[in-house]
């Protein structure tokens, strides 16, 4: 699919509750770019590999340049440290599929889209952020070299620009949801505490930033994950919040729309328990139905361009809430023709079998 920010959850309030809309992964918001394995691999190389590479590289260029650079390693390690990498040589060691280990080098692409960081003008500052852009909607590695360029550009402007600001946030949840995907409990908090932190000062900068919202709402989701019950219905509302200020400022976003619908569909099924406990905690429930939410994934899926599994598949689940049969087998039919990029999808893929196989008789 084509969607520039992905994005997969397990529920914004009713995870909490430990019920909700369970499709693949563990995680309450998850990717944005679902990981291949090839990526994943890539992602995967040893620290004493790395370190080792790193240093010889960076031997040979100050050899070539005459000049020192290890500052940059030595914060984006401080703010990484489960991938030592350097934003200036853009190297890392990868494992292939023949298991032997080699130096990929990824700076071509991104030295011609990124200019120099120093002493830029305003028109090399946003070809800069384009640049880190086509980094975020790379690989993982790509991902992790647009963190270390923001910290850097971050640094520089003294935390006082809101575009630098609301891309950190986003990649501190990209890069938060692959520490999830290996189990990385504490990595995965500490980015997404940053992302949220990161959000914060974007809208302080910017309340008027869409990206801001978004992003701040997406972390915020995410704490759903390690919060008390509680929190997680606290922040549901805070999400809900910001989803609809963002869509006010950017109504043509099918990630956004996508995720309100999903709030709203979550919300229209909680269960009776589930609606007195949220009503003792703050008085009220948030309101969703499920008429709502299928207009929102209607929304979504007209504004992308591609096929959306994820999308398809909860379209197909509103419709069988709604006793509404054949409109579900028709988007169970379609989500299980969408190409699968990931394990995620494969393991969303049997449970669309399994309801495909229950409501065929209803396909046309």
């Amino acid at each position: 699919m084509n969607v520039d920010d992905f994005l997969r959850h397990r529920g914004l309030l009713l995870a909490t509750l430990g019920t909700g809309v369970i499709i693949g992964a563990t995680s309450t918001i998850l990717y944005h770019h679902i990981i291949s394995k090839k990526e994943k691999e890539k992602l995967h190389f040893g620290m004493q590999q790395l370190e080792i590479a790193i240093r010889d590289i960076r031997s040979e260029l100050e050899r070539l340049s005459g000049r020192k650079r290890s500052s940059e390693l030595r914060r984006v390690r401080s703010n990484a440290d489960t991938q030592s990498i350097t934003t200036d040589t853009m190297y890392s060691v990868v494992n292939t599929d023949d298991e032997e280990s080699e130096f990929y080098d990824f700076s071509s692409d991104v030295e011609e889209a990124v200019p120099s960081r120093h002493g830029r003008t305003e028109s090399e500052s946003e070809d800069m952020l384009r640049g880190i852009d086509h980094l975020l909607k790379g690989s993982n590695p790509d991902k992790i070299k647009a963190y270390g360029l923001l910290l850097e550009m971050n640094e520089e402007l003294d935390g006082k620009d809101p575009e630098v600001l609301w891309r950190l946030s986003k990649v501190c949840h990209l890069l938060g949801q692959y520490e999830e995907s290996e189990n990385n409990n504490d990595k995965y908090k500490q980015f997404i505490e940053s992302g949220i932190d990161y959000g914060k000062q974007a809208l302080e900068l910017n309340n008027r930033s869409p990206e801001a919202h978004k992003w701040y709402a997406v972390n915020i989701g995410s704490k759903g994950r390690y919060s008390g019950t509680k929190e997680k219905i606290q922040n549901g509302y805070e999400f809900k919040r910001h989803i609809d200020e963002a869509l006010k400022l950017k109504d043509d976003d099918p990630i956004l729309h996508h995720l309100l619908a999903r709030f709203q569909y979550e919300v229209a099924i909680l269960s009776a328990m589930e609606r007195r406990v949220a009503k003792w905690l703050f008085s009220e429930v948030p309101e969703g139905k499920v008429t709502d939410a299928i207009a929102g994934f209607l929304k979504a899926e007209a504004l992308n361009a591609d096929p959306w599994k994820e999308n398809e598949f909860l379209l197909a689940k509103c419709y069988i809430h709604e006793k509404q049969y054949q409109d579900a087998a028709k988007w169970l039919d379609k989500a299980l023709k969408t190409k699968s990029d990931s394990p995620q999808d494969i393991k969303m893929d049997k449970e669309i079998s399994k309801l495909l196989s229950k409501y065929t008789s209803y396909l046309e």
